[in-house]
């Protein structure tokens, strides 16, 4: 198994729980990333004493949506390898036999709002110091 480097994984008691740990860009999706979280949910549906599939992010940051940078001055395969990557994510998450519960704590911005909404998780955690990207605007 490769060793993750953007996310933690822990299993405990039969729920895997998978943390976001990019703090320095306020938890934003790279390619990379996606790539570990999908691994992590596939790898959970495997085991045989998994019940459930916990996804968390930072206490300030849950998620910032994808590290998009400047799409203008990226090759059209880098674009679509960005592309696969999040259609990836969904699908795993979509499909997933396992619930996944998004513990959202801190902001959640563009597709982190997506993460932590009932679009992929089947319960969605919140805590009271939680702000959704629309609380945020006004």
């Amino acid at each position: 198994m490769e060793k993750y480097t953007q996310i933690r994984v822990e299993n405990l008691q039969g729920v895997r729980h998978i943390r976001i740990e990019r703090p320095q860009v306020n938890n934003k999706l790279s390619i990379q990333c996606m790539n570990e979280i999908e691994r992590a949910i596939r790898e959970a549906q495997s085991m045989e004493d998994n019940r459930a599939i916990v996804l968390s992010g930072g206490e300030e940051w849950f998620c910032a949506g994808g590290e998009l940078g400047d799409f203008r001055k990226k090759s059209i395969l880098e674009i679509k390898e960005f592309g696969t990557a999040f259609i990836n994510l969904h699908l795993a998450m979509r499909t997933s036999p396992r619930p996944i519960i998004a513990a959202v704590e801190g902001k959640a911005f563009g597709g982190g709002c997506r993460h932590g909404g009932a679009h992929f998780c089947r319960r969605n955690l919140r805590w009271k110091s939680c702000k959704e990207e629309s609380d945020l605007a006004g």
